[in-house]
């Protein structure tokens, strides 16, 4: 009998460890009734018809491509996860949407458990979306410079790729993947990998496959490599503080 339920709204859902972390942790809180589903969403607005069929429904992740669409459902949103203009978690509570973002601090803690944050000279975020903003968000917090690479430059601070492959990478320390390219295909951004050597670290928030193109092809070049396990493990523990309020 399930007492209490959870779980992950995005499209496609296939590549989510999610559902398996939460049942094993479920499984060794000894929290018995307590289930978490995959909500493969084509349209946004089924959300309302999923909280109307479950009223036992507790709170929600919210994965690519939702991340920012979700907004707008919201009943309420946390300060943090407004300025960053991105949401992964949701508790409800009486039929409201609370959303909060716990993707930064799930990078924060990745970053500071794993790198000497003295030794970066800058950060290159690859992408703009939910997942990039939280990483800057991130690293804004613990003081790093850093600059978004997107198809076309937009602003000082966001670079086309094609700037970016012109740039000299050895003013470059860390490089953060955070888009979903390379996520359900061989396929990586586009980065001149050439350039990337034993002095730098390639973060690729993609988990599954693991290690993904860009991953393997930086290792070859004698770069560090971390992909997105730790940081999605992180967030969820958050996100599960947040629904346990």
């Amino acid at each position: 009998m399930i007492t209490k339920e959870f779980g992950l709204v995005g499209y496609p859902l296939s590549h989510s460890f999610s559902q398996r972390y939460f049942t094993q942790k479920f499984i060794d809180l000894g929290l018995k009734g307590y289930k978490y589903s995959l909500f493969e969403l084509k349209n946004l607005e089924d959300i309302y018809q999923i909280i109307s069929d479950k009223p036992l429904l507790k709170g929600l992740n919210i994965t690519s491509p939702y991340k920012q669409s979700i907004i707008p459902f919201l009943d309420y949103i946390d300060p943090v996860a407004k300025d960053i203009y991105s949401v992964n978690t949701i508790r409800i509570e009486k039929g409201k949407l609370y959303g909060y973002n716990t993707d930064y601090l799930g990078v924060r803690t990745v970053i500071e458990q794993n790198i000497e944050t003295k030794n970066i000279k800058q950060v290159a975020i690859l992408g703009t979306g939910g997942a990039a903003q939280s990483v800057g968000f991130a690293l804004k917090e613990i003081s790093l410079p850093y600059f978004f690479v997107s198809r076309e430059r937009k602003g000082k601070n966001i670079f086309s790729y094609e700037d970016f492959n012109n740039m000299d990478f050895n003013n470059i320390t860390l490089f953060v993947n955070a888009t979903p390219c390379g996520m359900l295909s061989k396929d990586m951004p586009k980065i001149d990998v050439n350039k990337i050597n034993r002095e730098h670290i390639v973060f690729d928030l993609i988990y599954n496959p693991s290690p993904t193109l860009l991953l393997s092809l930086a290792y070859k070049q004698g770069a560090k490599i971390m992909d997105g396990l730790q940081m999605l493990y992180s967030q969820a523990e958050y996100s599960w503080q947040i629904w346990n309020k």
